[in-house]
């Protein structure tokens, strides 16, 4: 049987959730069944997470969202011409987008040839009417949550056999290898909870420090870190945020990491309290992968990687009070935190397994004619 030939499509302007997704699925996918193409990368560390097993094309698709000039849509669709005469004369049997600047690339492209149309959506910010545009001739949208899936039926009005869910997988043994690479250099004297996540406004920074403040004042062998690369005017505001409230020598800012793990490794306990609803949430499989339990909102996909009081707690959307008093509960609870870390490493193991998610990836290009 001849391989079918995937053509990945990303704008891929940095190493987020969304890239890592198209990273996994390109490194697990079997080569044996497979011919694999991405446009060109814009960073080398994403071209190391792929082991090789793509071949990387000279197309780059421009992030039209943020420049918005006409002369990045020329570019756009220029990429698209040259795109489909490739996707032609190599025989692409599917075109998968991983963004929206892809998808307007793969709407053109699969306009040409007879290549099938795969999208992940991975989030639900993006305006309505734009993706009410993308959703039709999409053969298949991969959703990473089921909150997502019924975001995608209700506001995009996609037709519900072409939306499937296909979460996030993460490999708990290569966590756990990355974690003892390196060191974090923590203080190993103290308890510690973490944040891991972009540095931008609805990732709830402020509500977090809101939190570390008030179990601040009941324990004073708690340190408090954030990691993550973002918005330098949000972290100058963020840290004289601590000057004011006088929390700044319990607070640690450790920046963007290139392998976090060592570091979520030595967490006490991992905070998830975005804004907005997570769609996914990769932060917490990662951490219930390395054996640590998580505090997070009850709401969007996260409450479905969460099992509440079973592997880790889920509290009130967007209150300070309610999270602080469920971290101040776990710290107090060493034999209950170390509970609920050996269960979320179990959940991850069976329902977000890296085999499950590249099973539910091959079983979409399978299912297309």
């Amino acid at each position: 049987m001849a391989s079918r030939r995937i053509l990945f499509l990303d704008h891929l302007d940095r190493v987020s959730g969304s890239q890592l997704y198209l990273a996994d699925i390109v490194r697990n996918l079997d080569p044996s069944r497979y011919d694999l193409f991405i446009n060109r990368p814009l960073m080398e560390s994403f071209l190391d997470r792929m082991e090789g097993r793509a071949q990387v094309l000279p197309f780059r698709i421009p992030d039209v969202k943020d420049e918005g000039s006409l002369s990045s849509l020329l570019e756009l669709a220029g990429s698209a011409l040259r795109i489909a005469r490739f996707s032609a004369a190599e025989g692409v049997d599917i075109v998968h987008t991983n963004s929206i600047p892809a998808q307007l690339v793969g709407r053109l492209v699969t306009g040409l040839s007879p290549a099938r149309l795969v999208w992940s959506i991975h989030d639900h910010f993006a305006p309505v009417w734009l993706m009410r545009l993308l959703v039709p001739r999409t053969d298949m949208i991969l959703a990473n949550s089921d909150f997502l899936r019924r975001f995608i039926l209700d506001s995009y009005r996609a037709a519900p056999g072409r939306v499937t869910v296909v979460p996030n997988g993460v490999d708990p043994r290569l966590l756990q290898k990355l974690a003892s690479a390196g060191c974090s250099g923590l203080d190993e004297d103290v308890r510690w909870v973490g944040l891991f996540a972009q540095i931008v406004g609805w990732k709830g920074h402020r509500l977090f420090l809101e939190a570390a403040r008030k179990v601040l004042q009941r324990r004073e062998d708690v340190r408090f870190a954030v990691l993550g690369r973002g918005s330098d005017s949000l972290q100058k505001e963020l840290k004289e945020l601590c000057r004011t409230w006088d929390i700044s020598d319990s607070i640690s800012y450790l920046g963007f990491r290139q392998n976090p793990f060592p570091a979520m490794s030595d967490m006490d306990i991992v905070v998830s309290c975005s804004l907005r609803p997570e769609p996914f949430g990769r932060t917490v499989i990662e951490a219930g992968s390395l054996d640590v339990p998580v505090v997070a909102f009850a709401e969007g996909g996260v409450s479905e990687t969460v099992v509440d009081g079973e592997t880790g707690i889920l509290v009130r959307p967007r209150d300070a009070d309610a999270l602080s008093r469920a971290i101040l509960d776990l710290l107090d609870d060493e034999e209950g935190r170390r509970r609920l870390g050996r269960n979320a490493r179990r959940r991850m193991e069976s329902r977000y397994s890296m085999d499950r998610f590249v099973r539910l990836v091959d079983q979409v290009y399978s299912d297309l004619p």
